[in-house]
C-alpha cells in the first residue's frame, strides 16, 4: 500500500510541469516497475534475507527513491525542484498516514490488525482522498509551474 500512497501525491505534484520527450513510454515502464515493486516488496517483512529494522529501512528507502526517480525522469524540471516538490508530496502521504493511524486508534481498531476488512479500506481510501484533494487544492492548484 505504502508505494501507492506515496506515488499518488507526487504524481499530483507534478502533472501540471512540463513533461520530458516520450513522457507515455516513461509513465509505462515506471508503472510497470512501480506494480513490480509494489508486487515484490509489499510489506517491509516481505524482505527475507533482511532482518526486520533494516527491511523497514530499505521498504521506506526504495518507495522514496522510486518517487524521486520517477519525478525526474519524467518532467523536465531542475533537481533541485523535484528534490523540494518530492519531499513535499512525501510529507502530504505522512501526514495522512498519521491522521489514519489516528482515526484508527479513536474507533479502537489495533494497528496491523484490520488489513483485510472492508471497513479498514473504506477508512483508509476516506482519510487518503480528503487530504490528497485538500492538498490539491490548497496547494498544488495554485502552484505556477515555470
Amino acid at each position: 500500500m505504502f508505494f501507492f500512497q506515496l506515488i499518488i501525491p507526487v504524481a499530483l505534484m507534478f502533472f501540471r510541469f512540463q513533461k520530458r520527450r516520450h513522457f507515455l513510454l516513461r509513465v509505462i515502464g515506471f508503472g510497470i516497475l512501480f506494480f513490480g515493486l509494489s508486487a515484490l516488496f509489499y510489506s517491509p517483512a516481505a524482505i527475507p534475507f533482511l532482518p526486520l529494522q533494516v527491511g523497514y529501512f530499505v521498504y521506506y528507502l526504495t518507495g522514496y527513491v522510486f518517487a524521486f526517480l520517477y519525478a525526474y525522469l519524467c518532467f523536465d524540471i531542475p533537481v533541485s525542484n523535484v528534490l523540494f516538490f518530492c519531499l513535499a508530496s512525501f510529507l502530504v502521504q505522512n501526514l495522512a498516514h498519521h491522521i489514519f493511524e489516528l482515526i484508527m486508534r479513536v474507533i479502537g481498531v489495533s494497528a496491523g490488525s484490520e488489513y483485510d476488512k472492508i471497513e479498514w479500506l473504506l477508512v483508509l481510501a476516506a482519510v487518503y482522498v480528503a487530504i490528497y484533494a485538500v492538498y490539491f487544492f490548497v496547494y498544488i492548484r495554485r502552484l505556477q509551474p515555470e
